[in-house]
């Protein structure tokens, strides 16, 4: 393809110096985006005694970014193959910018969730937008090197973002509101660098009309179901939030479906998705997704309700898994620049992920050894896997579906994320709730129900790895 750069296929490459400083803009920008959807995590408790709102809005300052990422995600995916890639890049950009901004001044919660999810939406344009530039920039086979990096920059930051967050919260001198001060610089560096140094290959503008319904439909199905997982994690089934929102869910779901059948040019391609490869890599992106937040929340949960830790004493959890992701990334993209193979790839990272899975669901045999290792392993696996998830099928499709390709990935990586989150968030609650209202102290009730919420996730990955051992065994191509 014009304009793509790559060499041989030796596997001896790096990009070229004219890359350097376009690729460092795009890994800024993945590195803000991640670092938003988390940052605010800790910090909850302050800000929501710092502004006007009722209580109920606590759970909406991480929600809203969730959903409006989660909504839009395959939303930008198509627009980055219907318009210029590098000009829906810098819209979304710059909505994210204009969000942060706007959250950083917010004068109540109901403006901050207002912001939050204006965040959200960039985001989901951001993640799409990178994969896409990526995609034009180099080759499937030299791609890994750079989807490692990427990896490392989207995994580091949602590490480090919830403890960043809560220590600029606890600091007199700074507060709540540099949590949003600090992404926005970073932002605005990337913007700045895609505007001036991206170039990306032209494409011919596609014949289709704009799937304006499809992309409605979309996002108020995401919005209305994750609305009701949310709900019953709150309430319960019978409450009448995750009725309503279960039933129109439901119902926009098989609207979705048919009009998305019917379109010219949908945003979900279903036709895409009834082939093998990118069929058995969604079902794996789903399930790689669960374990976006659960090795981070839930095991640094035992370690503070269980061993008593402090919040500082159970981050620091964070720095093996950080070194985990990087290392792990890193070997990957080196193996596949040098074999154009993948498939062993995505195998080792599911089995280092499920194996991390049961560790951690026999977190009590030695509490704090095997949290480490756990999340550790679960951290390398997600290093292996995040991106090269879409790699793989990106690797299948032609360059005018890319975006389409990467997006939905994308998007069912993030759901995975989410609907685990709720979930098993719902699940921990549950069980914490009827073993102290049976006797159990606290500590006994969390430990029970965070390996039970393990065992889950291990369930749910192993899925994932039969769909990873099922992938056709393929060459990454040198050019797309």
């Amino acid at each position: 393809m014009a304009g793509t750069h790559d060499t041989d296929d030796s596997g001896d490459w790096s990009p070229r110096r004219t890359l350097v400083i376009p690729l460092s803009g795009l890994m800024a920008a993945q590195f803000a985006a991640a670092m938003s959807g988390t940052i605010v995590a800790t910090s909850i408790p302050t800000l929501m005694a710092n502004l006007d709102g009722p209580s109920s809005h606590a759970v909406w300052l991480v929600a809203a970014t969730v959903l409006a990422n989660t909504a839009t995600t395959p939303i930008w995916g198509k627009f980055g193959d219907l318009f210029d890639p590098r000009r829906v890049l810098l819209v979304a950009l710059g909505i994210f910018v204009v969000g942060t901004a706007l959250a950083a001044f917010s004068l109540s919660t109901t403006m901050l969730i207002g912001s939050r999810a204006v965040q959200g939406i960039g985001l989901g344009g951001v993640f799409s937008g990178v994969a896409i530039a990526v995609a034009s920039l180099v080759g499937p086979r030299h791609r890994g090197r750079v989807n490692g990096w990427l990896s490392i920059m989207q995994t580091t930051a949602q590490l480090i973002a919830p403890v960043a967050g809560g220590v600029l919260a606890a600091t007199p001198w700074l507060g709540w509101r540099w949590s949003f001060y600090l992404i926005f610089p970073i932002a605005l560096i990337a913007f700045a660098i895609v505007l001036f140094t991206l170039k990306l290959p032209g494409r011919t503008p596609s014949a289709h009309r704009t799937d304006y319904a499809g992309a409605l439909l979309i996002a108020s199905t995401v919005t209305s179901l994750l609305l009701c997982a949310t709900a019953i994690a709150e309430s319960g089934w019978d409450s009448p939030t995750a009725l309503v929102s279960g039933i129109g869910g439901v119902l926009l779901l098989i609207a979705t479906a048919i009009v998305e059948t019917r379109a010219a040019d949908p945003i979900v391609p279903f036709a895409l998705l009834a082939r093998r490869t990118p069929a058995l890599v969604v079902i794996a992106a789903f399930c790689a997704g669960s374990t976006l937040f659960t090795g981070t929340v839930f095991a640094s949960q035992y370690l503070q309700y269980v061993l008593r830790m402090n919040p500082a004493q159970s981050g620091a959890l964070l720095v093996p898994m950080a070194l985990a992701t990087a290392v792990a990334a890193f070997g990957a993209g080196r193996f596949m620049s040098r074999t154009a193979r993948i498939r062993p790839v995505l195998i080792t990272g599911f089995a280092s992920m499920l194996t991390g899975a049961i560790v951690l669901a026999r977190i009590s045999l030695a509490p704090f050894v095997m949290a480490v290792f756990g999340t550790v392993l679960v951290a390398a696996g997600l290093g292996m896997l995040v991106q090269n998830l879409v790699l793989a099928a990106q690797n299948t499709v032609s360059i005018s579906e890319i975006g389409t390709m990467s997006s939905t990935v994308l998007f069912f990586t993030t759901l995975g994320g989410t609907v685990a989150l709720v979930v098993l968030g719902a699940v921990l609650d549950g069980f914490v709730g009827r073993a102290t209202r049976a006797g159990a102290s606290q500590a006994d009730a969390y430990g029970d129900g965070i390996s039970a919420v393990f065992v889950i996730t291990a369930f749910v990955v192993s899925v994932g790895f039969v769909a990873m051992l099922a992938l056709p065994s393929t060459r990454l191509r040198s050019v797309q």
